[in-house]
């Protein structure tokens, strides 16, 4: 966002199917969660950063089965 740190999607917890919204220094350092994918099945996704770099907003939603998805849009200030 602000040339130092970069926001992704990543599966935290590598043994389920949750993706968190991470944040980390483009050296690899610090990497903090933004927003926990709280369950299985349940993907934090698509982030992208405001002008300013204070803001990102992201996909949250969760599958109900093998082919429906349901998203909804969030915003959250960085820190």
């Amino acid at each position: 966002p602000d040339g130092r740190s970069i926001v992704f999607s990543y599966n935290a917890r590598g043994n389920d199917d949750a993706f968190s919204l991470m944040v980390v220094g483009v050296d690899g350092r610090d990497p903090r969660v933004l927003v926990d994918g709280e369950s299985r099945r349940q993907h934090v996704w698509l982030p992208a950063v405001s002008p300013d770099g204070r803001q990102v907003a992201y996909a949250k939603g969760g599958s109900n089965g093998p082919t429906h998805t349901k998203s909804d849009i969030f915003v959250t200030c960085l820190p």
